[in-house]
This record gives structure tokens, C-alpha cells and sequence, in this order.
């Protein structure tokens, strides 16, 4: 299967510069996500804003959405 690059800070445009501004400031460091959303930046966007609304939306308790997150980690093989 064919990989894609991430995208570095050197190649961001001001708008991909801006969406690893804000995890920086959310977390520490950019996402993995967000340096291959950096190919699309309108998608990783509202990508990101349907995150925050489902988040936001007080549908989903904050511990639940947490065991969410590591079991689907757990699935896909990643540390969580």
C-alpha cells in the first residue's frame, strides 16, 4: 500500500501552518493526522470542526469518549 509523505513545516502553506499552531497549542506537538489533512486543509478542517461538535455536543460523556478512543486505538494498532 502506497504511503504518503507527511507534509513538514518547511512545505506548510500559512493555512496548513495555522492547523499545526493549534495542535501545538492543543497538545504539544502536530498529529500525524493533521500532517496528512495538510494535503487537503479544507477537509482536515472541518474534519477537525465535526470532532469538536460531536465533542462539544454533551452527547457523549467525556469518560466514555475516552474508552472510545482506546479501544479503537487498541483496533487500528496504535498507542494510545
Amino acid at each position: 500500500m502506497a504511503r504518503l509523505p507527511f507534509i513538514s513545516l518547511d512545505d506548510a502553506t500559512p493555512e496548513v501552518r495555522a492547523l499545526f499552531e493549534k495542535d501545538r497549542a492543543r497538545t504539544g506537538q502536530v498529529l500525524n493526522t493533521t500532517r496528512i489533512g495538510a494535503y487537503r486543509p479544507a477537509i482536515a478542517a472541518a474534519a477537525r470542526a465535526l470532532g469538536q461538535a460531536v465533542a462539544g455536543s454533551g452527547l457523549i460523556e467525556p469518560q466514555l469518549r475516552c474508552l472510545i478512543n482506546v479501544r479503537i486505538a487498541g483496533l487500528v494498532g496504535c498507542e494510545f
